[in-house]
């Protein structure tokens, strides 16, 4: 038979304590729940938390808001009341965060400039749940860098300067946000005074339907539709490369007048004068969005670089890829010709970035971001 005082002088077993905390990031008030299963009596000679004191009870509620945030750990300790005081130990940890996200925004360059690139750098200091971006109220796509996120935004030739409001706003994986606003400066760039002179453009009379605005902002807005998809990863690697070797005849955000008319819209890219059937190269890595025929643009190929960035190809005597094709930097994707509004072997390559035609040459220059 088992009688106490056989338990008393012969139990060498330790109470069973379990200690149940919860198991997700918390913040505000939660529970801590003690629980015991031991034959005899025991007593709880140690119950703390981050090494404080806590009251002894089964059901324990703790405000987090008062502790830092992070790990906790709660110890709990009991002996039970045999010859032996046997002993247990349990030992838990929780997290809390009860503290918004840290933001911080950077400009690079600090200030942008019409018909280039700004990249937009946000640094968190924890794992969120929500990261967004906009800028005048329009949305940005974030790619998350080694240690922050980032979005690059275009500006073409005539954007017209001025402060743009930049807000960030970060949630937590508990539901703590912290929403902060910049001002974005961008201010006029001093084109060529070549540019501003602008060059006057001769168009054969069997092309000169090409002419008529109707039809180039019908291609137009077709066109806004392909460049209007953020694809929210970068596909390209490195510097952007010349697609093809050449003169450069008209360059990017020069002026043109065509057949003695008056000086129209800046000049989207930069054209390259090449011999016909010269191989037309991927400037970088990327998923092919258009591979068609074009009215004003001839033989067009456009290639998704991601993050709102797409290289374009215009002008060409043969397409060599399709639609939806990945090609890598220096791929053959056409060969240069003169369809469409063209007075001659070329090639029109133009960028956009976030629907905005942009210097090819800053891209050529450094790796962006």
């Amino acid at each position: 038979f088992r009688s106490e005082t056989h338990w008393w002088l012969t139990d060498s077993t330790p109470p069973t304590i379990t200690l149940t905390v919860p198991t997700a990031v918390v913040t505000g008030m939660i529970t801590l729940t003690l629980t015991t299963a031991d034959e005899g009596e025991y007593r709880v000679t140690r119950f703390t938390l981050d090494d404080l004191p806590l009251p002894v009870t089964s059901l324990i509620t703790v405000d987090t808001a008062v502790l830092p945030d992070g790990e906790h750990t709660v110890v709990v300790e009991a002996e039970d009341d045999s010859r032996q005081h046997n002993r247990a130990q349990a030992r838990a940890v929780f997290r809390s965060d009860n503290h918004p996200p840290s933001l911080s925004v950077r400009f690079d360059p600090p200030v942008a400039t019409q018909g280039h690139v700004q990249t937009i750098y946000v640094t968190v200091d924890e794992p969120t749940s929500v990261l967004t971006a906009t800028l005048s109220g329009r949305p940005l796509v974030l790619a998350r860098g080694r240690d922050n996120y980032w979005a690059v935004v275009g500006f073409d030739a005539a954007a017209t300067p001025g402060p743009a409001m930049l807000a960030v706003r970060a949630q937590d994986v508990v539901g703590n946000a912290t929403l902060i606003t910049a001002t974005q400066v961008m201010t006029s760039f001093a084109f060529p005074i070549e540019n501003v002179i602008g060059e006057s453009v001769d168009i054969p009379p069997d092309r000169a339907y090409l002419l008529d605005p109707a039809l180039g902002a019908a291609e137009t807005a077709y066109l806004d539709r392909v460049f209007a998809p953020v694809t929210p990863d970068p596909l390209w690697q490195g510097v952007f490369a010349m697609p093809v070797q050449g003169r450069q005849t008209s360059p990017f955000a020069i002026r043109r007048s065509y057949n003695g008319g008056p000086l129209g819209s800046y000049h989207g890219g930069m054209d390259i004068a090449v011999d016909a059937g010269t191989t037309v190269l991927a400037a970088n890595r990327g998923r092919v969005v258009l591979a068609e025929p074009l009215k004003v643009r001839g033989n067009a190929v456009i290639i998704d670089h991601g993050m709102g960035v797409y290289s374009c190809y215009y002008h060409l005597s043969e397409i060599r890829v399709q639609k939806g094709q990945m090609v890598e930097k220096g791929q053959v994707v056409g060969l240069a010709g003169s369809t469409g509004l063209s007075t001659g072997p070329h090639l029109h390559w133009e960028l956009r970035v976030t629907g905005k035609a942009v210097d090819p040459a800053q891209w050529i220059q450094r790796p962006i971001p």
